[in-house]
């Protein structure tokens, strides 16, 4: 017989991981945003680098957006799932 349903303390526990990689994300965005900032560096390869970084930034910055969303959609299959256990 097939098994359906969710371990709801699994889940629980994978839409905290996912958070917790989202804040991570924030965390290193941070880092290299201070770390850049009080490099000094003058010139044309600093401004091309800059504007690298910065489109690399927007897809981390996508990513992280994405593990938030995942976690709280997980999060909301939880709350479902334990509602209908309930029942």
């Amino acid at each position: 017989m097939a098994q359906l349903g969710m371990d709801t303390a699994q889940a629980a526990s994978t839409a905290k991981t996912f958070n917790a990689e989202a804040s991570t994300i924030a965390a290193s965005i941070n880092k290299v945003d201070s770390a850049l900032k009080s490099t000094w560096w003058k010139g044309g390869d600093r401004e091309k680098f800059v504007g690298s970084w910065e489109g690399s930034k927007k897809q981390l910055l996508a990513a992280k957006t994405l593990l938030e969303q995942a976690g709280r959609d997980l999060d909301r299959q939880r709350a479902e799932q334990e509602a209908t256990s309930s029942r």
